[in-house]
C-alpha cells in the first residue's frame, strides 16, 4: 500500500494558497464554490490518496491574481460540517505542519483498518525503531497521541497485549500519555515468535519515511 502522495505545482505561487483541514467527503466542486466567493479560481488541486482514491484533506487553490489570493487568506472563514478550513500561504511553517498532521491522521486510519498480517509488519518496524532509535520513537509518541492509541489498538488486536493488561495500563491514567515508556519497553522486549518477520512492503517503507520525517 503506497500512501505517499506526489503533487506537482505548476501554479504561480503568489496566486496560490494552501487549503487544509477539509472533511474527506466534501466534493471538490463545493470547495471551489466556497473559494470563489472572493474571486475567480483558476484551478484547484485536491490531494488524493492513490490507494483509497479519497481526499487527503488538503489542496491548493490558484486565483487569478495575488490580490485575490491575499484577500482569501485574510477574509475567508470557511467551514464544512462544522469543521473550520485552514487557509494560508503555500509552504509557510503552519502549512507544512498542517500537511504533516494530515499525513499522520492518514497513518492512524490505515492502522485502524489494517488486517492482522499488515499490522504485524507495522509493529515489527516499530519494534526495530524501539531498539535502534528509542529516543526518536519516544519523541514521535510524545507528540502524536493518536498514533500511540493506534499502536495500542494494534498490539491488543494481535494479542501481544491482553485486554486486561491494557486496562491495567490505563487504570492509572485516562490518557495513554503516561504509558509511553511501558509501551516502548513492551515492544522492545517482544519475542520474535510474537511477530512473524516478513518483507517490509512498500506501504511500510512509506510509513517509515513519514514517521521519520515527523521529527524534522
Amino acid at each position: 500500500m503506497n500512501i505517499k502522495i506526489y503533487v506537482r505545482y505548476p501554479m504561480n505561487k503568489s496566486c496560490t494558497i494552501f487549503v487544509g483541514n477539509i472533511e474527506y467527503d466534501i466534493p471538490e466542486s463545493k470547495i471551489i464554490d466556497e473559494l470563489s466567493v472572493v474571486g475567480k479560481v483558476v484551478s484547484f488541486k485536491l490531494v488524493i490518496d492513490r490507494v483509497t482514491g479519497k481526499s487527503k484533506g488538503y489542496g491548493f487553490c490558484e486565483y487569478e491574481s495575488p490580490l485575490i489570493a491575499e484577500t482569501a487568506i485574510q477574509t475567508l472563514k470557511l467551514e464544512f460540517n462544522g469543521r473550520p478550513v485552514a487557509i494560508n500561504y503555500v509552504d509557510t511553517e503552519n502549512t507544512v505542519k498542517a500537511k504533516k498532521e494530515m499525513e499522520l491522521n492518514s497513518i492512524v486510519k490505515i492502522l485502524e483498518n489494517m488486517d492482522k498480517s499488515n499490522m504485524k509488519e507495522v509493529i515489527f518496524y516499530i519494534k526495530k525503531m524501539a531498539v535502534d532509535e528509542p529516543s526518536k520513537l519516544k519523541y514521535i509518541l510524545k507528540n502524536n497521541v493518536e498514533l500511540t492509541a493506534a499502536i495500542l489498538q494494534a498490539l491488543t488486536l494481535l494479542n501481544i497485549i491482553k485486554p486486561k493488561q491494557l486496562k491495567d495500563m490505563l487504570r492509572n491514567s485516562l490518557s495513554v500519555e503516561h504509558n509511553k515508556i511501558q509501551i516502548i519497553e513492551r515492544i522492545k522486549n517482544m519475542d520474535e515468535t510474537e511477530i512473524e518477520q516478513e518483507n517490509i512492503k512498500e506501504k511500510i517503507s512509506e510509513l517509515k519515511k513519514l514517521l521519520q520525517n515527523d521529527e524534522n
